[in-house]
């Protein structure tokens, strides 16, 4: 686990500094050296055996730092940003390592494929599509070179890339990876494992998407059966659950069992949450659809 990290001291900031070999923002949170620098400072790590303890460190900072900044990503792109080209610089760094034949390369590559991870998630959640499907590929490509395809991490990479693909509307390269990952995650995690379970989700949602609502149904009742079980009838993410299954069963024509269900739903919702909370008025107008779906519009212009 990484440590708190701090700024420098003067005292450290002070020799580098007066050096012109490195040169630090005013807070002491950047540093800025030249490429040349750089490079000198690299091969002397080589040299003496310390390239990929310096890694090691460099992504045990990142990591320090990306998860500080998780919560304001939507606010701060340029600070994404800056950490990518972070995690992508110490990424070849350990190509570095690769290409040498450094023992014990694969170990120091694990925690920065976890980083590259990390900027995959925030371009998909930022919607930065065209990057996010870039990303994804390279970083599945390096993830089962390097760890193997039924390594977690990538598993989460595929799983992401699928979603990326399904942002950007590659509805059928987005079908295919989910599919292929859910069959991976399905054989080495288990059919009841979390990840399983929020990989068939996703996989259901693309089907709905695409309008082949019979392997969507099929899905979500696996995984709402899975999530009941696992966390509780009345568990926020059962009832969420059973909210995209009842949809699914109004476009398919089972209309009664939508009914039922959202009313189910709507039962739990305003007794655990309250009749004003967000939810249990979404719950509301999906139940006041399948309602004016089934033709009875008196119940839909009631709720």
């Amino acid at each position: 686990m990484a440590s708190a990290w701090s700024p420098p001291s003067w005292a450290s900031r002070r020799a580098p500094a007066e050096a012109s070999i490195a040169a630090f923002g005013t807070d002491g949170s950047s540093i800025s050296m030249h490429r040349l620098v750089q490079c000198a400072v690299r091969d002397h790590a080589w040299e003496n055996g310390t390239l990929g303890t310096a890694i090691s460190a460099a992504a045990e900072r990142l990591n320090f730092i990306t998860k500080l900044s998780m919560q304001h990503v939507w606010r701060d792109r340029g600070s994404l940003s800056t950490n990518a080209q972070h995690v992508e610089a110490v990424w070849h760094a350990v190509r570095e390592l690769e290409a040498r034949d450094t023992p014990a390369w694969g170990q120091i590559a694990e925690p920065v494929l976890d980083l590259r991870l990390w900027v995959l998630r925030h371009l998909n959640t930022i919607s930065d599509v065209a990057r996010a499907v870039g990303w994804g590929q390279v970083l599945v490509a390096d993830c089962e070179r390097v760890l193997g395809p039924e390594h977690a991490t990538t598993l989460n990479s595929r799983s992401g890339l699928a979603y990326s693909y399904d942002l950007a509307g590659r509805k059928s390269e987005a079908i295919s990876l989910s599919e292929s990952t859910l069959a991976l995650r399905a054989r080495v995690q288990g059919e009841n494992h979390l990840d399983t379970v929020v990989s068939r989700t996703a996989l259901a949602s693309i089907y709905w998407s695409v309008g082949r609502v019979q392997e969507a149904i099929v899905l979500y009742e696996q995984t709402s059966t899975d999530r009941a079980r696992t966390l509780g009838e009345d568990h926020p993410r059962t009832l969420t659950l059973r909210s995209h299954l009842a949809g699914a069963y109004r476009r398919a024509g089972r209309v009664e069992d939508a009914i039922t269900l959202h009313t189910r739903n709507l039962t739990v919702r305003e007794r655990e949450f309250g009749a004003n909370h967000p939810d249990t008025a979404r719950e509301q107008y999906r139940l006041a659809r399948a309602y004016e779906t089934a033709g009875q519009r008196q119940w839909a212009e009631v709720l």
